[in-house]
């Protein structure tokens, strides 16, 4: 497995925290949208793409990875908060 296909999690609200493996290199678009009550997602310094409003509607999501990867890029850009592994 090396993607997370688009809208993979789209609409799981029973989702409160997610942890993406090492060796992941993309997350598909709107893969985690609209999972209201997902809090926190560690994305692996492997991933190389996150797709578009990947974790849209997510009002309470903190990306946690390692600093000065896409994880950290994707955060800052979205507004999103950040946590350094």
């Amino acid at each position: 497995l090396l993607t997370i296909k688009d809208r993979a999690f789209a609409g799981c609200t029973s989702l409160e925290r997610f942890f993406i493996p090492e060796g992941i290199k993309e997350i598909g678009a709107q893969s985690f949208f609209q999972c209201s009550r997902l809090s926190k997602i560690h994305i692996p310094a492997s991933c190389q793409k996150i797709g578009q409003d990947a974790f849209g509607h997510c009002p309470n999501i903190i990306i946690q990875g390692h600093p000065g990867t896409l994880a950290e890029e994707y955060a800052k850009k979205n507004s999103l908060s950040f946590s350094a592994d």
